[in-house]
């Protein structure tokens, strides 16, 4: 991750740009240094696991599970 940035200002900007889509992200939270939960404007909720991660590869995972 790039020095400076931390992975929740990492996961707030994703949320940002993820809650802009068609998709139904009402917003990211994350749990602990290890999980980012996806929270659904339905009500659902989908944990991610970005243990040991890089900033591209948090995006990468978080974008994959979202459906």
């Amino acid at each position: 991750m790039k020095i400076g940035v931390s992975k929740q200002e990492l996961i707030d900007s994703l949320s940002e740009t993820l809650s802009l889509t068609r998709e139904g992200v009402h917003h990211l939270e994350l749990k602990d240094e290890d999980t980012v939960i996806i929270h659904y404007n339905c009500g659902h909720q989908k944990p991610v696991n970005i243990a040991l991660n890089s900033g591209i590869a948090i995006i990468w995972d978080v974008s994959r599970q979202v459906n």
